[in-house]
């Protein structure tokens, strides 16, 4: 109250002393949030590494009022399924055969192979059927050397004298 100020016994001024206004009534910008990730995709390998997806979405508050928009990316991506995978084993090629247990009247041979082409490995199957084969051999018969029997008993004198 000082337009003019109240002297010699005026009276004060009546009224409010303050007035108040709005004003800036446009909203504040929002700046965007990431929302969580959503659950990430199937991953495109079951072992020997893969890649999988997760997607989030800028609504964690929107954007508003001429807010920024998020920052970084919608999508993350991560290796999965990193394990190495299984391998199963195979046969190698069968060996030579082994010297035949007999000269003649018949042997037996054998040959093995390896289950290393390639061996199992992380927990792939081992081969399957035999390792060895066995064939006969030296079939004929064993020669039979000529031998003499006993003397029989002496026949008669052909002389009496």
């Amino acid at each position: 109250c000082n337009n003019p100020a109240p002297q010699h016994g005026g009276a004060d001024c009546k009224g409010e002393d303050t007035e108040t206004r709005t004003c800036n009534t446009d909203p504040c910008p929002v700046k965007g949030g990431w929302s969580e990730f959503s659950d990430w995709s199937e991953c495109t390998a079951e072992c020997g590494g893969g890649e999988q997806t997760g997607t989030r979405l800028c609504n964690n508050p929107a954007p508003q009022h001429g807010g920024a928009d998020c920052e970084e990316e919608a999508t993350e991506t991560r290796t999965c399924n990193t394990h190495p995978c299984p391998i199963n084993g195979d046969w190698s090629e069968f060996g030579d055969w082994s010297e035949c247990t007999a000269e003649c009247g018949g042997g037996e041979q054998t040959r093995t192979k390896l289950c290393n082409n390639p061996a199992p490995q992380h927990g792939g199957a081992d081969c399957e059927g035999e390792d060895t084969e066995t064939r006969t051999c030296n079939t004929d018969p064993c020669p039979v050397k000529g031998g003499w029997s006993e003397f029989s008993d002496w026949s008669e004198c052909t002389a009496e004298c």
